[in-house]
């Protein structure tokens, strides 16, 4: 892949800190509005932030789309050109929400793959709402039906990110700083999840919760 010119992702230091190319570009490996500015024209999208642990998390892929929705620049990227080991098929930073569709796509192709009578009807239903059905022979049928659940469930992770911008709190980091260990992190950011999913922006009652003829479900749960 051609590096993209005028951008660093080098992350030497502390996070944050400036990449070698800082001084002559003037971006900032987390100035994810700088470098989308410099990336826009050539078609590509850069995501950077805070992971699990608050290890530094970054990715690079071609942009899809870019949207400006209840005062948030939503990005949307398709393919990813280079990541780390951190795939969240969502994130947030600040005002700019970032839609990953090839980690979604992993993430429900994994759904799909579970799909067996011994594990309940809800995982059946949900691809049912899209015809697709355990054992479904792979082919354009497949692929159509499977990329517009992709894109439905992008919608239901984009009311999700914005619930937790609108209810998010100044002192998160420095929460999360003295969590102390790893379980209690994993516990705040599950009640996080669940203050934006039930909060007054209802972004599990408009979408999680919304069914078709015959009661199937739009899309799984996560």
């Amino acid at each position: 892949m051609d590096r993209p010119q005028g951008v660093s992702l080098d992350q030497p230091g502390r996070p944050g800190s400036p990449g070698p190319d800082h001084q002559r570009y003037g971006l900032f490996p987390f100035d994810i509005d700088g470098i989308n500015r410099a990336l826009h024209a050539d078609g590509y999208v850069y995501g950077a932030g805070y992971g699990m642990y608050l290890k530094p998390t970054f990715f690079l892929g071609r942009a899809r789309s870019v949207a400006a929705i209840e005062g948030h620049t939503i990005h949307t990227a398709d393919r990813e050109l280079v990541r780390d080991l951190f795939t969240a098929p969502a994130m947030l930073r600040e005002h700019s929400i970032f839609l990953r569709l090839e980690p979604l796509k992993a993430l429900l192709w994994d759904k799909f793959t579970e799909l067996r009578p011994d594990r309940g009807p809800a995982l059946t239903d949900a691809f049912g709402a899209y015809g697709i059905t355990p054992g479904q022979p792979f082919g354009d049928d497949f692929t159509r039906r499977f990329e517009q659940m992709v894109l439905n469930y992008s919608g239901v992770l984009l009311r999700h990110e914005l619930a937790e911008s609108k209810e998010a709190v100044p002192q998160w980091k420095e929460l999360l700083t003295q969590a102390g260990d790893r379980n209690t992190e994993h516990f705040l950011r599950a009640v996080k999840d669940l203050v934006a999913d039930t909060s007054d922006t209802r972004a599990v009652p408009k979408h999680r919760g919304e069914t078709r003829p015959g009661g199937r479900l739009v899309c799984p749960s996560g």
